[in-house]
């Protein structure tokens, strides 16, 4: 090698040395600079020993920056829930404290059971009056504070798109930056930190994943993948929900480049990131706890009401703009699936009790109408599944026919929700053969098998006359029945057979049907003298739905949306409380005597008792009223923890997924200090070469 050569080695390796310099004093600059990469030099060894620094890289790792940006959004999403939930549980929901409603329920109760310990007692009646009076507020104040928290997060909502906007248009100008720089061969890695870094920021807001095109052009998708960044920012909106209320649960759509991302009209709904937090504890969370504060006061009001089957607004608990009669959907008419000698049986509910009705049919139904005609001849002879009681006066429950369309309505708001279930329905045609007989001793003839009448699945049942005594028998046949089968089947449901009126089953070999005379049904008791005989046979198919005219189970929507801001205590019990006692508008101490129980009792057993709740609630839908409020604090406080215990987990993702990423692309003072040494030795090996040289230079010129 040559003097000039090996000159122009060391010069190249000081140029080199000098520039790596800077990127180490650059790099320990950031030392402490949130998203700051460590940057090195590419540096290339020419053929004749010269060194280059050919371009400026950073550190990265794809896959992690992605789960970083993935657990921040989730984050950014718990975080907003969590807040929400926690702020309802701070004011409403401590069962601890006096002021949930669940524990105002409760009070509520204790002073009427108080109060009907000694009726008389004026200051036990002002008691009760205020505990109602106290419940009432609790009720409306807990509605006002749920509606305030989705106004909040409306508002939220519209910071968020003005938030994201500018993040947007960093992100445009950086990018822009980054790609002109990257054309030219300028070092952008610190334009590339910035951007990474506001990606980070929008991934916040929005579960986002990105794409590095040519150039180190990015583009940014949202979660659900609609595009929010490709050459240029996209317009991100939302305007605010006017009016929202208790009877509006969803607010308006967040939108994206145009696209809906949020609501129920969203096609590429976002999952996670503030805006998702937001919307879901705005239409979702909030209105689930809003719905079981409308059902609370929807149970006040209709077990303290005081006409039976009449308006609900008529006892100590009122409401104003109670939403209009109820309607269930139960079908559409089916022709061809109703026979002569078919009976059709099904419960309903009408306020807070379960009715059963029976609809007998004489003839197959020629019509829609003639179907809903049976049905609603059904309806109103119906009692309740105990048998005890009728519809009540003045309850009106009407079976509609639009086209073949069949619902279930109550044309009185006393119902408070209707609905239709346990649906049955008796073949006459589908027995097996088996016919009713009269009473006889000892042996009876009950018809003849019929093949082909019974499937699998199908339930035979009847009524079984032993000794005077009547039974109730009955078998579901898991194959179809040879006449041997059908008639062993029958031997078996009449030993296995209960009185009507309940008690002991009548026990095996006192009845039998006989084999021998085939395919003639024949029932003999074992004591000749015995008096026995059948009834009431029908059978149950397995195929239920082609035996019912389209009949279906439906309900309607119990709740009353918004019902617990309007609920409000009757007009004159502040100033009169013993209008508790004695009743607001109906007069039930009709002898005004001080001692009279009977009304308080009726209204702490209404507290008590098993009542009818949305079944969407996620409150428990068959509770007491008490139970039920403390079912709904539970609900409140189980999902508050799920939310905080999700974030929690989350947050501890996210600063792991960070801390390990900083440790491979971040910058670490201790690796850049030694670089640094290795640099300084470097640099004066160079130098001592320099000047090595220069001596040799010298010596030589000094020799001519």
């Amino acid at each position: 090698m040559s003097l000039s050569t090996a000159l122009d080695t060391a010069k190249s390796s000081l140029t080199a040395t000098q520039t790596q310099t800077a990127i180490i004093a650059r790099n320990i600059a950031n030392v402490n600079t949130v998203g700051a990469t460590k940057k090195y030099a590419n540096v290339v060894t020419g053929a004749l020993g010269q060194v280059q620094v050919t371009s400026i890289t950073q550190s990265s790792n794809a896959v992690l920056y992605s789960n970083m940006l993935e657990a921040n959004s989730a984050v950014g999403k718990g975080n907003v829930i969590s807040n929400g939930l926690t702020r309802i549980s701070e004011t409403i929901g401590d069962t601890a404290l006096s002021r949930s409603p669940a524990a105002m329920v409760s009070a509520m109760n204790d002073a009427l059971s108080t109060l009907a310990a000694s009726p008389n007692n004026y200051e036990l009646a002002r008691n009760a009056a205020t505990a109602a009076s106290d419940l009432v507020t609790r009720i409306t104040e807990s509605s006002a504070t749920v509606q305030s928290v989705r106004r909040d997060a409306d508002a939220e909502l519209v910071q968020a798109a003005a938030d994201m906007t500018k993040i947007l248009a960093t992100i445009e100008d950086l990018n822009n930056r980054i790609v002109a720089g990257t054309r030219s061969g300028a070092d952008t890695t610190d334009l590339n930190d910035a951007r990474d870094q506001a990606v980070v920021q929008l991934s916040a807001y929005v579960g986002v994943t990105t794409l590095t095109r040519g150039n180190n052009d990015l583009v940014i998708f949202t979660d659900s993948g609609v595009t929010m960044f490709e050459s240029t920012a996209r317009k991100v909106e939302y305007a605010a929900t006017g009016g929202l209320n208790a009877t509006v649960t969803e607010g308006n759509a967040f939108r994206i480049d145009g696209t809906a991302v949020t609501g129920s009209n969203a096609f590429m709904p976002i999952k996670s990131g503030i805006v998702a937090g937001l919307v879901s504890l705005r239409d979702d969370l909030m209105v689930t706890y809003q719905t079981q504060l409308d059902e609370m006061a929807r149970g006040l009001i209709d077990a303290f009401k005081e006409v039976p089957g009449g308006d609900i607004a008529t006892g100590l608990f009122d409401a104003t703009g109670i939403s209009a009669p109820a309607s269930a959907d139960i079908g559409t008419y089916n022709p061809g699936t109703i026979a002569a000698g078919d009976s059709l049986t099904f419960d309903f509910v009408y306020g807070d009790k379960s009715y059963r009705a029976t609809a007998a049919f004489t003839a197959a139904p020629t019509s829609a109408a003639n179907f809903q005609a049976t049905l609603q001849a059904a309806v109103n002879a119906a009692t309740t599944v105990d048998g005890n009681a009728a519809l009540p006066a003045g309850a009106v429950v009407t079976v509609g026919n639009a086209n073949g369309a069949l619902s279930l309505s109550s044309q009185t708001s006393g119902a408070l929700g209707v609905s239709v279930s346990n649906i049955q329905t008796y073949v006459a045609s589908k027995t097996g053969g088996l016919t009713a007989a009269t009473t006889a001793a000892g042996s009876i003839a009950v018809g003849s098998f019929t093949a082909g009448t019974i499937a699998a699945g199908d339930k035979i049942a009847f009524t079984f006359s032993y000794g005077g005594v009547d039974y109730s028998a009955s078998h579901t046949f898991t194959a179809v029945p040879t006449d041997t089968d059908y008639a062993n089947a029958l031997s078996s449901a009449i030993a296995a057979a209960v009185p009507v009126t309940g008690g002991a089953a009548l026990g095996a070999g006192k009845v039998t049907a006989g084999t021998a005379g085939l395919p003639a049904l024949t029932l003999t008791a074992t004591n000749p003298a015995t008096v026995i005989g059948l009834s009431d046979v029908k059978t149950v198919p397995a195929n239920l739905a082609t035996h019912t005219g389209g009949l279906t189970a439906g309900a309607s929507s119990t709740t009353i949306t918004g019902l617990a801001a309007q609920l409000k205590l009757a007009t004159g019990v502040t100033a009169n409380p013993t209008l508790i006692r004695d009743g607001v508008h109906a007069d039930y101490n009709t002898q005004n005597a001080g001692g009279f129980t009977t009304r308080l009792n009726q209204l702490s057993d209404a507290l008590n008792a098993a009542r009818s709740f949305s079944a969407t609630s996620g409150a428990d839908p068959t509770a007491s009223l008490a139970d039920y409020a403390a079912s709904s604090i539970s609900w409140l406080q189980a999902t508050r923890q799920t939310a905080l215990s999700d974030t929690d987990y989350k947050q501890t993702v996210l600063d792991q997924t960070q801390a390990t990423l900083s440790n491979e692309t971040g910058i670490n003072m201790d690796e850049q200090l030694t670089r640094m040494l290795e640099l300084e030795r470097s640099f004066q090996a160079a130098s001592k070469l320099i000047s090595t040289i220069d001596e040799m230079l010298n010596t030589l010129l000094n020799s001519i």
